[in-house]
Protein backbone atom coordinates (compact mmCIF):
# COMPACT_ATOMS: atom_id res chain seq x y z
CA UNK A 1 0.00 0.00 0.00
CA UNK A 2 2.87 2.37 -0.48
CA UNK A 3 3.31 4.94 -3.63
CA UNK A 4 4.40 3.75 -5.98
CA UNK A 5 6.37 6.69 -8.76
CA UNK A 6 4.53 6.11 -12.57
CA UNK A 7 1.62 5.20 -11.39
CA UNK A 8 -1.62 7.41 -9.97
CA UNK A 9 -2.91 7.37 -6.47
CA UNK A 10 -6.67 6.27 -5.92
CA UNK A 11 -9.03 3.84 -5.56
CA UNK A 12 -8.74 1.99 -8.89
CA UNK A 13 -6.54 4.25 -10.51
CA UNK A 14 -8.46 7.29 -11.12
CA UNK A 15 -6.68 9.50 -9.42
CA UNK A 16 -3.90 12.11 -10.92
CA UNK A 17 -1.09 10.75 -12.45
CA UNK A 18 0.61 14.85 -13.12
CA UNK A 19 1.27 16.91 -9.97
CA UNK A 20 -1.00 20.08 -9.81
CA UNK A 21 0.52 23.50 -10.85
CA UNK A 22 0.75 25.83 -7.74
CA UNK A 23 -0.67 29.16 -8.46
CA UNK A 24 0.51 32.30 -7.02
CA UNK A 25 -2.20 34.63 -5.59
CA UNK A 26 -1.56 38.07 -4.67
CA UNK A 27 -2.87 38.34 -1.25
CA UNK A 28 -6.02 41.02 -1.59
CA UNK A 29 -7.65 41.32 -5.24
CA UNK A 30 -10.27 43.68 -4.40
CA UNK A 31 -13.40 44.70 -6.09
CA UNK A 32 -12.69 45.22 -9.98
CA UNK A 33 -9.27 43.02 -9.90
CA UNK A 34 -8.41 40.56 -12.45
CA UNK A 35 -6.24 37.86 -12.00
CA UNK A 36 -3.93 37.04 -15.19
CA UNK A 37 -3.69 33.24 -15.74
CA UNK A 38 0.05 33.62 -17.32
CA UNK A 39 0.93 37.09 -15.87
CA UNK A 40 2.80 37.98 -12.93
CA UNK A 41 0.70 41.14 -11.67
CA UNK A 42 -3.11 41.69 -11.87
CA UNK A 43 -4.16 44.16 -13.76
CA UNK A 44 -7.55 46.43 -12.82
CA UNK A 45 -10.33 46.64 -15.43
CA UNK A 46 -10.98 49.65 -17.46
CA UNK A 47 -14.22 49.45 -16.44
CA UNK A 48 -13.85 49.59 -12.84
CA UNK A 49 -11.21 52.32 -13.23
CA UNK A 50 -14.09 54.17 -15.56
CA UNK A 51 -16.37 53.69 -12.64
CA UNK A 52 -13.87 54.49 -9.81
CA UNK A 53 -13.00 58.04 -11.65
CA UNK A 54 -16.87 58.98 -11.89
CA UNK A 55 -16.96 58.31 -8.10
CA UNK A 56 -14.07 60.39 -7.47
CA UNK A 57 -14.76 63.17 -9.99
CA UNK A 58 -18.55 63.73 -8.09
CA UNK A 59 -17.65 64.30 -4.31
CA UNK A 60 -17.64 61.27 -2.23
CA UNK A 61 -20.03 58.94 -3.88
CA UNK A 62 -23.10 60.33 -1.96
CA UNK A 63 -24.48 60.49 -5.16
CA UNK A 64 -24.24 57.46 -6.76
CA UNK A 65 -26.88 55.16 -5.53
CA UNK A 66 -27.46 51.21 -6.71
CA UNK A 67 -30.82 50.47 -8.44
CA UNK A 68 -32.50 47.30 -6.16
CA UNK A 69 -32.53 45.15 -9.13
CA UNK A 70 -28.54 45.39 -9.10
CA UNK A 71 -28.79 44.28 -5.28
CA UNK A 72 -27.83 40.36 -5.34
CA UNK A 73 -28.61 39.98 -9.01
CA UNK A 74 -25.42 37.14 -8.80
CA UNK A 75 -28.54 35.19 -7.02
CA UNK A 76 -30.62 34.93 -9.82
CA UNK A 77 -28.23 32.12 -11.80
CA UNK A 78 -26.50 30.63 -8.66
CA UNK A 79 -27.41 27.82 -6.51
CA UNK A 80 -25.53 27.83 -3.14
CA UNK A 81 -25.47 24.99 -0.60
CA UNK A 82 -28.42 26.02 1.44
CA UNK A 83 -30.63 25.77 -1.68
CA UNK A 84 -29.33 22.99 -3.23
CA UNK A 85 -30.34 21.12 0.50
CA UNK A 86 -33.76 22.38 1.13
CA UNK A 87 -34.74 21.20 -2.65
CA UNK A 88 -33.33 18.04 -1.33
CA UNK A 89 -35.70 18.17 1.32
CA UNK A 90 -38.61 18.99 -1.08
CA UNK A 91 -38.91 22.95 -1.26
CA UNK A 92 -40.30 25.02 -4.00
CA UNK A 93 -39.44 28.51 -4.48
CA UNK A 94 -42.19 30.51 -3.99
CA UNK A 95 -44.05 28.02 -1.58
CA UNK A 96 -44.31 28.29 1.94
CA UNK A 97 -42.43 25.97 4.46
CA UNK A 98 -44.10 23.04 6.21
CA UNK A 99 -45.68 20.37 6.41
CA UNK A 100 -48.66 21.37 4.20
CA UNK A 101 -46.95 24.66 2.82
CA UNK A 102 -48.30 27.05 5.53
CA UNK A 103 -45.63 28.74 5.93
CA UNK A 104 -44.75 32.33 5.10
CA UNK A 105 -43.69 33.28 1.49
CA UNK A 106 -41.82 36.02 1.75
CA UNK A 107 -38.89 37.08 4.25
CA UNK A 108 -39.39 38.99 7.26
CA UNK A 109 -37.98 42.44 6.60
CA UNK A 110 -36.13 44.54 9.17
CA UNK A 111 -37.26 47.69 10.68
CA UNK A 112 -35.04 50.21 11.43
CA UNK A 113 -35.57 52.70 14.47
CA UNK A 114 -34.91 56.49 14.64
CA UNK A 115 -31.45 56.74 16.44
CA UNK A 116 -33.10 57.93 19.58
CA UNK A 117 -35.24 55.25 19.67
CA UNK A 118 -34.57 52.16 21.75
CA UNK A 119 -35.95 48.52 20.88
CA UNK A 120 -38.67 48.36 23.61
CA UNK A 121 -40.22 51.79 22.70
CA UNK A 122 -43.50 51.88 21.15
CA UNK A 123 -45.98 54.27 19.47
Amino acid sequence: MGFIEGQVLGRGGTGLAEPIEVIKRPKSLGLGMSFPESGEEPERNRESESQSAKLKQSGRGASVRRTPQSIGAFERHTKGFGSRVMAKMGFVEGMGLGKDSQGIVNPLAAVRFPKSRGLGATG
